[in-house]
């Protein structure tokens, strides 16, 4: 059984009890008829590939309370493209596969790109960013949610969970992100959110002191996690961070913009696992090194350290980190020795080091002056300056499906 406290600024609704999946989705079909569910899945053309993907599209085929699936689609070809239509069209419900690299949607990107929008560069938040587009383009109500293409523990319960509540009229939360123990394989996962963000926000705290964001950020028992449901407002309301410091750039833009009353954090299982990225040591361009410093920098930009007006620097908060999270590392070790899991301390030790230089790498480009991570307009912002934006990429994305056998 779960815990119930609630630590934080915001809400925790945890899984306390088994509650029957069929009662869980038929309360969230009844809300549903009020309040439309659409799901986005920002994808690469290579989880075509995979078992993740397919599966979750399997999944989702039984799901009756969702009226439209978004799959964001990177890196693809023609071939791809129909095959990923094929793969969509076991769906039961309205859907549409984003073809980025299509002429189509390259043709908007050209046309928005010259009005200086649109300009980042490929990634899951480009491709987020595209699929919110589509969305914008329709009527504009009810609940987004969504979700990695690359889960390979995928339940309906996962998605459930996820947005009930904010589909529930009574609730009031706009924000719900998920969470979950990243555990699989007999061993703990999560090695970013465990060994660097956890321990960097807690360096931030001594060296930055208190403020309201990182409040909200360690309220947060997984920030890293790409599960979220968001009012259809909201997410239309949001810039979108290009880089892989999407998911807590997210959460500091919802810390500006949300009442923290209408965020929750909701727990969607204890089996829960993804594709693994590898770690890259020797390649700071690559892998989890590249998204560490990417989180770093976007961590550190946010909640600026003060480290230099006490006669300090760089290499003192570096340290300062170091240290925290070797001590976080024997905690972890214990939990997993207590719960008969595997534990590897040279390798956590390996990936303190790694992080270590990737902090110290992040911190290093901001106290350079360099350009702050690219971010995509919000929506509602986009609309303003080209009104027909979001009618040209659902346009765009009508034309690719017609074309498609």
């Amino acid at each position: 059984m779960a815990d119930f406290s609630q630590l934080g600024s915001v809400a925790t609704l945890h899984a306390v009890v088994g509650r029957p999946l069929a009662d869980l989705e038929a309360e969230v079909a009844r809300h549903a008829r009020v309040r439309p569910v659409r799901l986005v899945i920002p994808a690469l053309a290579s989880e075509l590939d995979g078992p993740a993907l397919p599966a979750i599209i399997d999944r989702l085929a039984e799901v009756a309370h969702l009226a439209e699936v978004v799959i964001g689609l990177d890196g693809a070809d023609r071939g791809d493209f129909d095959r990923a239509r094929r793969l969509a069209g076991r769906l039961g419900v309205p859907h549409r596969v984003l073809w980025h690299d299509g002429p189509e949607l390259s043709s908007v990107a050209t046309t928005l790109a010259a009005e200086g929008i649109a300009t980042a560069p490929r990634g899951k938040g480009r491709n987020l960013w595209w699929c919110l587009g589509y969305l914008a383009g329709g009527d504009g109500d009810g609940v987004i949610a969504m979700h990695d293409a690359d889960i390979t523990t995928y339940s309906r319960e996962m998605l459930a969970r996820l947005v009930y509540p904010v589909v529930h009229p009574e609730f009031g939360y706009t924000v719900a992100k998920g969470y979950y123990a990243r555990v699989g394989g007999g061993r703990f996962n999560g090695r970013v959110a465990r060994l660097l963000v956890a321990p960097l926000l807690r360096s931030i705290r001594i060296h930055g002191g208190a403020s309201s964001l990182l409040d909200f950020l360690e309220s947060f028992r997984y920030p890293l996690a790409g599960e979220c449901a968001l009012d259809a407002a909201v997410a239309s309301s949001l810039p979108i961070p290009a880089s892989w410091g999407l998911e807590v750039g997210l959460l500091a833009e919802i810390h500006d913009r949300c009442d923290h009353r209408s965020v929750c954090q909701v727990d969607l299982g204890d089996a829960y696992d993804h594709k693994h990225q590898h770690l890259s040591a020797d390649d700071a361009g690559a892998g989890l090194h590249r998204m560490a410093i990417e989180v770093a920098e976007m961590l550190q930009r946010r909640m600026p350290i003060r480290d230099q007006e006490c006669g300090s620097g760089a290499a003192t908060f570096v340290t300062t980190f170091e240290r925290i999270a070797h001590e976080l590392a024997v905690v972890y070790r214990h939990d997993a020795v207590m719960n008969g899991l595997v534990t590897d301390p040279v390798d956590d030790e390996r990936l303190v080091a790694v992080f270590a230089g990737s902090v110290a790498a992040a911190r290093g480009r901001l106290d350079a002056g360099d350009g702050a991570t690219p971010m995509l307009p919000a929506w509602d912002d986009v609309l303003v300056s080209v009104p027909d934006a979001a009618t040209a990429v659902r346009d765009a994305a009508d034309r690719d499906h017609a074309s498609s056998p």
